[in-house]
């Protein structure tokens, strides 16, 4: 009975154990991804493996991660266009378009999964309304100065972004 009593005990401790890590593990990833990130790279790989550059090849945006697990991400092309009128609200068919194309903005809630592996996106608003209601999942890469996710792609396969931590 002490030998099932002591089996008990280890596998309990590893149990704990392994749990522990995992949420630290969470919480690390967690605690160093949030924060105010600049877009400084963006590109994609095709599904046929061909690659392609994101956001024109010159991406600007921002991705914000609070504390209490709220999101804003805005990426756009560097060049969008100046509406010759002046006013948005009165751009020409192509300036419309070359916008539309060019940049996305979403918000929402977010975590970040148990190994800290995953960041996990549910979209409460997007320029894009498919995407509204939508929980996506990204494979994460987080450092003090760096953040990373791969993503399915909008257009065809994966789509890389890379972020740096803004510094004043």
């Amino acid at each position: 009975m002490n030998a099932l009593k002591t089996a008990g005990f280890f596998v309990l401790a590893t149990l704990s154990a392994a749990s522990l890590n995992i949420a630290a593990a969470q919480e690390k990833a967690r605690d160093i991804a949030v924060g105010n990130w600049k877009l400084v790279k963006s590109f994609g790989t095709n599904a046929d493996g061909t690659t392609r550059p994101g956001f024109g090849g010159v991406p600007t945006g921002m991705l914000i991660l609070t504390k209490d697990g709220y999101f804003s991400n805005v990426s756009m092309r560097a060049d969008l266009p100046s509406f010759k009128s002046g006013n948005r609200m009165e751009g020409t068919a192509q300036e419309n378009a070359a916008v539309a194309a060019g940049s996305i903005s979403t918000y929402g809630r977010y975590t970040v999964s148990d190994d800290g592996k995953k960041l996990i996106f549910k979209i409460l608003g997007s320029t894009w309304k498919d995407w509204v209601g939508a929980t996506q999942e990204r494979e994460l890469s987080v450092s003090k100065e760096k953040l990373e996710y791969v993503t399915k792609s909008s257009v065809s396969g994966t789509t890389i972004m890379s972020f740096e931590r803004f510094s004043d």
